[in-house]
């Protein structure tokens, strides 16, 4: 089995994980147009890498061009699966016979339906598409995409990696990801409201943190309140996830049903979840594990007060969570993943 990837190491942990577990069933062989200097790429990988230029590319010409020159250089060797997370090129879909498996983990629907990029999905070439829930599923068909050709698999967590620890006697909140506008400003006036209503409490926040961001907290005078870690490797975030007494989800809008892998995270290591009611937010919804509110900042600031206050709600919660997630495995999503591709390679 082979895939392709404009650089190497992904940034995308989804992508490495499966490969890492996918490679224990499969042959694996990684084409990708250039380096990419990463914390995710581990000395020895269980799946082969192949570079077609052995050295990092300028970043626009890596994301521009390299599907095409790694999709089009995995074409002078012979594949049963191709793999792919990312777009699929022109090229491969025209001069390759071998069967494609395309998993999109975040689908873009609004660009999807404004290129009619969509289409291309119903290739024959494409013999199947991974999506991370069944609201992504729905997404796709409303588009046009094919009910057959779509496969539902999510996120998964490591499971020996993420355990449930006591919670601590500090008041800490935690949000770890990216901090788009959608997220940014909610987080940013909940953090007010809290830490004025609760002078014990404190916030963390693990990820790249934008300079507005920063100066908003300086204004607020509340920088010493919220502790900026920046980026930290997904393996090492258990540690953090420790001193958590809440984990939060502020998004302030739907972006299509995706898996955040955060509230994977967040449940199988014993932590109660504030999150907005969007579509991300399924798995929350179903396992019961937090309090979902309007992307409201007064209402989601209440609800993290609340779970700061009753402790006897927040373990509940806890309970529902740690329960939930036991099905979201790596090893059994994995097992999900090898039993399409022998589907695919056999039907």
């Amino acid at each position: 089995m082979s895939s392709t990837v404009s650089a190497y190491p992904f940034y995308n942990y989804r992508y490495v994980r499966l490969l890492r577990e996918l490679a224990s069933r499969f042959r694996i062989r990684i084409f990708a147009a250039s380096k990419l200097p990463s914390n995710f790429l581990r000395a020895h990988e269980n799946f082969q890498v192949i570079y077609v230029f052995p050295f990092v590319l300028p970043r626009n010409i890596r994301y521009r061009i390299g599907p095409y020159i790694s999709q089009i250089y995995s074409m002078a060797y012979q594949s049963d699966i191709i793999l792919l997370f990312e777009k699929v090129t022109e090229p491969l879909l025209l001069f390759s016979r071998t069967p494609i498996i395309l998993d999109m983990d975040d689908p873009d629907f609004k660009k999807l339906a404004r290129s009619g990029a969509y289409k291309v999905l119903n290739s024959d070439k494409i013999r199947k598409i991974v999506i991370p829930s069944e609201l992504a599923k729905k997404r796709l068909i409303s588009l046009g995409v094919a009910r057959e050709k779509l496969e539902v698999i999510p996120n998964g967590v490591d499971l020996k990696l993420f355990r449930p620890q006591p919670l601590p006697s500090e008041e800490i909140v935690l949000y770890y990801g990216t901090l788009t506008p959608n997220r940014a400003k909610l987080l940013l006036e909940s953090i007010r409201i809290v830490c004025r209503a609760r002078p014990t409490s404190n916030f963390l926040v693990i990820g790249e943190v934008p300079r507005p961001f920063i100066e908003t907290l300086k204004s607020l005078r509340l920088l010493n309140r919220v502790k900026l870690t920046g980026f930290v490797p997904h393996d090492s975030l258990p540690s953090y996830l420790a001193r958590a007494r809440v984990c939060i989800f502020p998004q302030e809008n739907s972006l299509g049903g995706r898996l955040p892998m955060k509230l994977l995270d967040y449940m199988a290591s014993g932590r109660p979840i504030v999150a907005t009611d969007v579509d991300e937010s399924w798995p929350v919804k179903e396992a019961g594990s937090g309090i979902i509110t309007p992307p409201d900042p007064s209402t989601f600031a209440e609800a993290i007060l609340k779970l700061l206050e009753d402790e006897q709600l927040s373990l509940k919660l806890v309970q529902n969570g740690i329960k939930y997630v036991r099905n979201f495995s790596w090893e059994k999503i994995a097992a999900k993943y090898a039993k399409l591709i022998e589907e695919v390679f056999y039907g």
